[in-house]
């Protein structure tokens, strides 16, 4: 599991994404989903601050956002996770979790 605080870029199109291995190879992950959040605080109970897009694509989980979907969020740090799903529906990996930070830009565009 990766723990490295992200840092979403506000008002660009950005993303981040994480190759899953199977021992040294890259895992199969057909039929494979997965689901991300941004919350205030560490808890499936604190307000939800934004739902990330997720895509497994090959042996990779991305997250990724638009420059608009971004300019709406409202908050500056939170904390969150993104979690593989199997074909059946289930939870069966915690991808990355940690600290979330807003970069804000300056640049009208």
């Amino acid at each position: 599991m990766n723990t490295a605080p992200l840092i979403l870029q506000q008002g660009i199109d950005s993303g981040f994404a994480w190759e899953i291995v199977d021992g040294t190879e890259p895992a199969d992950l057909t039929g494979y989903t997965a689901k991300g959040q941004v919350r205030k605080q560490e808890s499936v109970t604190s307000p939800l601050l934004a739902d990330l897009t997720c895509a497994v694509v090959g042996s990779s989980v991305s997250v990724q956002w638009t420059a608009e979907q971004s300019l709406a969020w409202n908050f500056t740090s939170g904390r969150g996770d993104v979690i593989l799903i199997n074909p059946a529906g289930r939870p069966v990996q915690v991808i990355w979790q940690g600290t979330v930070s807003v970069d804000p830009v300056v640049t009208d565009v």
